[in-house]
């Protein structure tokens, strides 16, 4: 998933006015997600965005909502403000 990523973040920049282009990504611990390792775990993020830790409501059930830590509600403001940012300035 990420090597297309970068080539689909890469083709924009080279054929837009405004080069200004943005890409993250974010580690889960395996064991803190769904025990199938099969499982897509694109978009994890959006449990964290959205507050699911502060909340208790998971967007996805990919988390178990009774296992959120103080780590994962630090994370989640994180998160929180850096996309609000985002929307804000670009």
């Amino acid at each position: 998933m990420w090597a297309p990523s970068i080539e689909v973040a890469s083709s924009v920049v080279a054929q837009s006015q405004r080069p200004k282009t943005f890409v993250y990504t974010m580690q889960l611990d395996k064991d803190r997600a769904n025990d199938d390792w099969m499982t897509n775990h694109h978009q994890l993020e959006l449990v964290y965005v959205f507050g699911s830790p502060f909340t208790g409501i998971d967007v996805d059930e990919i988390v178990l909502k009774d296992t959120y830590t103080d780590d994962d509600r630090s994370i989640s403001r994180l998160m929180m403000t850096l996309w609000s940012n985002f929307a804000k300035t670009g």
